[in-house]
């Protein structure tokens, strides 16, 4: 090898140093939403991803664009954007993670988004452009369950409004009387499809918190389901939360996307609450509601 080879050689090598650094360097400031560790309340856990995966430099750059809107003013538009969709991005990243880690908590399996064509409900019959998503499936006491996010829009333009819910779909073995429960907090009224069902009251404060709505010919089979243990502990543990037995089904949601651990937690707890108190007596009842719907065919 001539001086010139080994020079050139030389540089060579000298030359690659930098890009194995940069790209080392680059590796290791990717940030993974796992390495935000355990997530208990989303909002927190989206600030700290922001601030570990993107710096002051996001909120810096921000502030350039409010600053450079007195000069330009289009500029303050631009700063809402980007604090607004930083966040958006942000806080999608961390609520994935977060419905992953509910579902390996409880050896549940995760899904970024569900079939809508495998709900059924007055829920799921709302408004338009409907979305299922963070599904989260398992299996509990032998019966099927799901979590999910499940969400509809309302009117056009202006009016238009988004609505979103933290259900539970748990799947019985047999048929289920048709019942209704609305939380007052959340009351929907559709007309032409609960000018099928009329109100039940179960009296000891119970309709002050919900809202029980049955077939016409099931109101003693909605009796033996909501006895009045089961009307005590929905009271007290279901607040806020609707219901309805549906064919082989039973929804349990709430508004809103659950930001905590602690309101994923409430949420199986009930639903668990409803497999112990109630399989049985479900299961008792399927005959009578299968005999039922055999003479509404």
């Amino acid at each position: 090898m001539n001086a010139d080879e080994d020079l050139k050689g030389k540089n060579s090598c000298c030359m690659e140093m930098p890009n194995d650094q940069k790209i080392s360097s680059g590796e290791e400031n990717q940030l993974n939403p796992t390495e935000l560790g355990i997530i208990d309340d989303v909002s927190l856990s989206t600030k700290k991803y922001i601030s570990q995966r993107w710096g002051n430099g996001f909120y810096i750059a921000g502030g350039v664009l409010i600053l450079g809107g007195f000069f330009f003013p289009p500029f303050w538009f631009i700063a809402l954007l980007w604090f607004v969709i930083g966040f958006a991005i942000a806080r999608s990243k961390v609520y994935t993670e977060f419905f992953k880690q509910f579902a390996t908590n409880n050896h549940f399996v995760y899904e970024e988004k569900g079939d809508l064509g495998s709900v059924v409900g007055t829920l799921f019959g709302r408004g338009h452009t409907r979305g299922m998503s963070h599904v989260v499936s398992g299996v509990q006491q032998a019966l099927p369950i799901r979590f999910f996010v499940y969400q509809y829009t309302e009117g056009q333009g202006k009016s238009q409004s988004t609505h979103q819910f933290t259900v539970a779909e748990l799947v019985f073995g047999g048929s289920l009387p048709d019942i209704i429960v609305d939380s007052k907090d959340d009351m929907y009224v559709d007309g032409g499809f609960f000018s099928k069902f009329k109100s039940l009251e179960l009296g000891n404060g119970f309709d002050d918190v919900f809202t029980l709505k049955v077939p016409e010919d099931l109101e003693i089979e909605a009796l033996e389901v909501f006895t009045p243990e089961i009307m005590e502990q929905l009271m007290s543990r279901g607040r806020g939360y609707s219901f309805e037995f549906i064919g082989t089904k039973l929804y349990v949601w709430k508004p809103g996307v659950a930001r905590t651990s602690a309101q994923l937690r409430e949420h199986l707890s009930l639903a668990q609450y409803f497999i112990t108190a109630l399989a049985p007596r479900l299961t008792r009842l399927s005959d009578d509601v299968e005999a039922y719907r055999a003479t509404k065919r």
